[in-house]
């Protein structure tokens, strides 16, 4: 029996000098490990949507239309005050959503933009109809407060009360359309937030999805990602560099994200709910490109 898992965090190669994953490549690997849906969540943009939405369909794979957007919580979506910024995965669950998906990603470029895209929670608030969200990766909101490092500290990171409050936020918006993510890469950070992430969960009613923040497609173009990452912050990549790759960010297999989360496979079937949820089609036309 196979297992139902959907990737819902991933990034194409649209997330510039970030993303990996070339779509139709994608899709036939989701193809070949029977992954029935799956989304696309750029970095701050909607640039490869429609590509995405037809190279899916192409392969009999359900397309969910999403971004990871970057959201700061000053009431002045222009405010200039700070670079802080916090990771938020959206996905279109209807034409409704996709208007306030897309108006979302324009305006975090004509009004918002400081170093990055950005939107924030007034701006969301208002445009959060049709619209399923979750907590993202360790640069999201909810896991900057609950990991500690000495970075975080330094940035504010409040700990559990301020985590479960910024949970409890992004539930007053979307309500039972908020889910917190949990992946597990090997990463000692991701290690220090996981029981917490748990513990968030049970205390606030709040779903846990497992995601895995895919950003490449097969396990060994690990490196040529990290390429695009060293282009993009205009660095060297060197022989040191290389033996320090961790190579666990791709398009994972049910049976491998199954595994890695046996603990607690209900991550695994929960996305299923997301996906049950998301039913956007797309009104392409007849023009020819």
């Amino acid at each position: 029996m196979s297992l139902d898992f959907t990737h819902l965090h991933l990034h194409t190669e649209y997330s510039l000098l970030d993303g990996a994953n070339k779509i139709k490549t994608l899709a036939k690997r989701l193809k070949e490990m029977n992954i029935k849906s799956c989304a696309i969540t750029d970095h701050g943009n909607m640039f490869g949507a429609i590509e995405f939405y037809k190279g899916m369909r192409a392969e009999g794979i359900k397309p969910i239309i999403g971004l990871e957007a970057y959201i700061h919580n000053n009431d002045d979506i222009s405010s200039k005050e700070s670079r802080q910024r916090f990771h938020l995965c959206l996905f279109a669950k209807n034409e409704i959503g996709y208007q306030n998906l897309m108006y979302l990603s324009s305006m975090s470029y004509i009004k918002g933009y400081y170093y990055y895209p950005r939107i924030n929670k007034k701006l969301l608030r208002e445009h959060s109809d049709g619209l399923v969200c979750s907590s993202a990766c360790l640069a999201g909101e909810v896991n900057f407060h609950l990991n500690l490092s000495e970075r975080n500290l330094k940035r504010g990171a409040g700990g559990y009360e301020a985590a479960k409050a910024a949970a409890l936020e992004y539930k007053d918006i979307f309500g039972d359309d908020f889910y917190l993510e949990i992946m597990r890469h090997g990463i000692f950070d991701q290690q220090r937030v996981d029981s917490d992430i748990i513990r968030l969960s049970k205390e606030t009613g709040i779903k846990l999805i497992a995601t895995n923040d895919a950003h490449y497609t097969t396990k060994d173009s690990a490196i040529a990602q990290k390429i695009f990452v060293y282009i993009s912050a205009n660095k060297n990549f060197d022989e040191s560099v290389r033996e320090q790759v961790l190579s666990e960010f791709y398009a994972k297999s049910p049976e491998q994200m199954g595994e890695i989360f046996a603990d607690i496979p209900e991550v695994i079937t929960n996305t299923q709910e997301i996906v049950q949820k998301c039913n956007l089609e797309i009104k392409l036309g007849d023009a020819t490109p």
